[in-house]
């Protein structure tokens, strides 16, 4: 629906409400009011001329629908200048104007409307409601937020005292409110009138309905970007209920809801409950698209990775292993996405003291990298980053710190650098200086300083080997004296798991 259709339809429906009763609105008499007997004929010539005009307007007749606003408006002058008549007319050709894209001169109905309004019956008739709202949904329309929200505000207050709590159009401006809010990035605000929304639409439809999923899934977004994953994931899984529900426990529908808890869980330092949700993902996908789909690949690596980030090197590798297949029948070996796999693997032998085999895939990663056409430099830099901490931890040093900086320099010359990437690059190449006992150099190195400005420890040597063939598992022996990895892209968690 668009913005348009929004305001006629919501402006119709109150008027509609309204017009009926042909007494009301009453007004303080004015000096140029119309005598009892002419006023009754006149407000009855009126609605005649205002239901004509929303008749035309729903059938998007903008000609017709002007000229009966209009006419209708020159009744209601009749009944008295200040007349609440005069006000609703205005708000009708400020209706008319906002669908039609008169922007400038619906904002000026509506203004007017409403001051007439605001004088006859007071600024919290229920009767100003669809004025405030044509005039509201008008700044919305233009994304001007700021004058909005007030008239939001005033709409809410007014519906709340009018209307009652469960009534559906004060969940409407309490979800349009908490929406405006969230585009101001007030997200406090916003939280609160979501919150408070989800508990008006229970009392409405049930704390298991349909209905809900909108302001769940909007309360999630909203308590994720403030980083606390905890209370997000507890919306994701209510959310998840009501969900299998509608489309049962194995349907595709759910993959993104099911995605979402696993995440929010894993943020929350909660990997061993997330890990069920992210094999459920992995076994809907496989039912739906076939065993060999490369589009599978994204949802392997996740559980690989909630694997290693738990330390359970055994059932993470064959998820790799299997990703691999898959990526080397649907793109060959010496495509950027395998190589991009061959750096993850590479991760997950480092994470478990391996840096002799993670080196080797390591070594291949960058090997097809290197001589591929096309390839995106900081994938290069990430591949880089992870050979030289894997011959940092073999404490092959002049050939790490030749790595480091080739991917430090490859990042800080992309168009728009990888922060995430930068740093973990800077911060491994501090480690290996660490380990040389070059503390002023780590410390420019994380400072951010050019790298122009910090010599190399080596100098440079000759271009880097062919990879070898990867070492087979059981034949090197774990890196006791290493220390943990701190590379991406699954990095370990920073507290224990529960």
């Amino acid at each position: 629906m668009t913005v348009t259709t929004r305001f006629v339809l919501v402006f119709i429906a109150f008027a509609l409400l309204v017009l009926p009763t042909c007494a009301a609105p009453q007004a303080a008499p004015s000096a140029t009011a119309a005598p009892a007997q002419q006023a009754e004929k006149l407000d009855a010539r009126w609605q005649s001329l205002a239901q004509a005009g929303i008749k035309a307007l729903q059938k998007e007749q903008y000609a017709a629908a002007e000229k009966q606003f209009t006419n209708a408006l020159g009744v209601a002058k009749q009944l008295g200048a200040k007349h609440p008549r005069v006000g609703q007319s205005l708000g009708f050709l400020g209706t008319l104007y906002a669908a039609t894209g008169k922007t400038a001169k619906a904002e000026s109905h509506f203004k007017q409307g409403l001051a007439v309004l605001e004088g006859a019956l007071g600024k919290d008739h229920p009767v100003l409601l669809s004025v405030l709202e044509g005039l509201s949904n008008l700044y919305l329309g233009q994304q001007k937020l700021a004058p909005a929200e007030p008239l939001l505000r005033r709409q809410l207050a007014i519906a709340e005292k009018a209307l009652g709590t469960r009534d559906p159009a004060v969940i409407s401006i309490t979800v349009t409110l908490g929406r405006v809010y969230l585009s101001q990035k007030k997200l406090a605000q916003a939280e609160s009138m979501f919150t408070r929304a989800l508990a008006l639409q229970e009392k409405t439809v049930g704390k298991n309905s349909p209905d809900l999923l909108l302001v769940l899934g909007t309360l999630i977004d909203i308590k994720r970007e403030r980083q606390q994953f905890a209370a997000a994931a507890t919306y994701a899984q209510r959310y998840l209920a009501i969900a299998e529900k509608k489309f049962g426990a194995n349907s595709p529908e759910l993959t993104p809801v099911l995605i979402n808890v696993a995440s929010l869980l894993s943020a929350s330092y909660r990997t061993r409950e997330a890990i069920p949700y992210a094999k459920r993902v992995l076994a809907i996908q496989e039912k739906a698209r076939g065993l060999e789909d490369p589009s599978l690949l994204t949802f392997y690596l996740s559980l690989a990775e909630m694997y290693i980030k738990i330390q359970n090197f055994e059932q993470a590798m064959p998820l790799f292993t299997r990703a691999l297949a898959i990526s080397a029948k649907a793109f060959g070996e010496q495509h950027s996405q395998y190589a991009s796999l061959l750096n993850n693997v590479a991760y997950a032998y480092m994470t478990n003291n391996r840096s002799a085999q993670a080196e080797q895939y390591a070594m291949r990663s960058v090997a097809i990298l290197e001589q591929g056409k096309d390839v995106d430099p900081q994938l290069l830099a990430a591949s880089l980053d992870t050979l030289g901490e894997a011959r940092t931890r073999l404490r092959k040093y002049a050939e790490a710190e030749l790595l480091l900086i080739r991917a430090i320099t490859l990042v800080e010359q992309a168009k728009a650098p990888n922060k995430g990437l930068l740093t973990a690059c800077r911060t491994h190449y501090a480690a290996l200086l660490r380990a040389l006992e070059r503390e002023d150099k780590a410390k420019a190195v994380e400072s951010g300083m050019p790298l122009s400005e910090i010599p190399p420890v080596f100098a440079p040597t000759t271009p880097p080997e062919q990879p070898a063939e990867p070492a087979p598992e059981q034949e090197s022996a774990p890196d006791a004296e290493a220390p943990a990895s701190t590379s991406e892209p699954a990095p370990a968690e920073s507290a224990p798991e529960e």
